[in-house]
């Protein structure tokens, strides 16, 4: 479980390693209490189950013996999909660095220290994050493509915030309303999923369990 700053500075600290010792990208990423998404690339020599048994070998060690436990520390294997298109990058990337505002941690992204949305907005200098081809060609330069992402983003955000006061209200016709909105976007499967459980998709999702 990742319930304290220390915990979620060490798995970042971990990806750290992990990435000097396997060849992938991360493009995106967002660490909650209990669970973890991760937009990566891999090389065709490293496989994401070999990269995520690395880190979470690792931690679950780490966890264990800060606890003075024993036993299984991830409750379930991860989940993956696969992106081959740019809109579905985009929109999974957004995905992504919202969920700690669906979770009700920030309303700004920007201001969860443990997710990429810092450096997609602000360019805030992050030494595991890499630069997708898709955030480059949003513009010629860093400014032209942080207003880009950042409109994109906002876009969502608002749908996010009008979803959860309608759940906040018990308001399910205007909840079900802004899914349907949703659903326009044929490709991304989280909207789709969102109908019958409303934050019970991930790209890459990684759930925590004690």
């Amino acid at each position: 479980m990742l319930d304290t700053f220390e915990k979620f500075e060490k798995y970042l600290e971990i990806i750290g390693d992990c990435k000097k010792r396997y060849d992938f990208k991360l493009y995106h990423y967002a660490l909650l209490n209990n669970h973890i998404h991760l937009l990566l690339q891999t090389c065709e020599k490293d496989s994401i189950s070999e990269i995520l048994k690395f880190v979470s070998g690792v931690y679950a060690g780490w966890y264990n013996r800060i606890n003075n436990r024993k036993g299984h520390f991830w409750k379930d294997r991860f989940g993956s999909k696969i992106i081959d298109k740019e809109n579905y990058f985009l929109r999974c990337a957004i995905y992504i660095e919202l969920n700690p505002v669906r979770a009700g941690l920030v309303k700004n992204p920007a201001d969860w220290r443990f997710s990429s949305a810092a450096t997609s907005l602000h360019g805030v200098k992050n030494t595991i994050i890499d630069m997708s081809e898709v955030l480059l060609s949003l513009g010629k330069t860093e400014e032209e493509r942080q207003s880009e992402y950042k409109a994109l983003l906002d876009f969502e955000l608002d749908r996010t915030n009008a979803l959860n006061k309608a759940i906040a209200e018990k308001d399910k016709k205007t909840a079900r309303k802004i899914l349907r909105q949703g659903q326009m976007y044929s490709d991304f499967i989280p909207y789709k999923l969102a109908l019958t459980n409303l934050f019970g998709y991930s790209l890459t999702k990684i759930h925590l369990g004690v």
